[in-house]
């Protein structure tokens, strides 16, 4: 469709994950359709995304923001994620196998709640639940190798942290 922007994509960074799913990560560049908007970088995290109330009012935000300007919005992990996930993989660590199930537990409880509350679509419900049950059994499972080793490494500590960034 004319005077629509169509994404290139610009290939592979080489990364490598545990699961073939997180093994191609491309990046997309977006040509602007107006280039005479100032161009807007937001970035939300923390308190901002913690709860369904404060993503509903980021929408507010961004949709205010987009009236004058081009965005991009970049959003990482809700409050207290990154955190947990940090304590869930020392808790692996010291073979602390009920905390870590505790942790993924309260997580996915805060997630769903949040999912349950913004998405109207049982469609949509039903796709990110998929995406979020996905990512919780990848740290789950990044997890239960750690108990097994009873070593956490850099890479896996950084790998069950960076969870909640996705």
């Amino acid at each position: 469709m004319p005077g629509q922007s169509k994404p290139q994509q610009v290939g592979d960074f080489g990364l490598r994950a545990p699961f073939a799913h997180s093994q191609h990560i491309a990046a997309h560049i977006y040509s602007r359709t107006n280039a005479n908007k100032p161009l807007r970088v937001m970035k939300f995290g923390g308190t901002s995304v913690a709860d369904a109330s404060r993503i509903q009012r980021l929408t507010e935000i961004i949709t205010a923001a987009a009236r004058w300007s081009d965005l991009i919005v970049v959003v990482s992990a809700m409050s207290g994620v990154t955190n947990r996930l940090v304590e869930a993989a020392m808790s692996a660590e010291t073979g602390n196998n009920g905390r870590v199930a505790a942790i993924f537990r309260d997580l996915r409880l805060q997630h769903e709640q949040v999912v349950d509350a913004l998405m109207l679509s049982s469609a949509e419900r039903s796709r990110i639940g998929l995406n979020m049950r996905r990512l919780f059994h990848e740290g789950e499972y990044l997890c239960q190798v750690a108990l097994l080793a009873k070593v956490v490494t850099s890479q896996v500590r950084d790998s069950i942290a960076s969870l909640g960034e996705r």
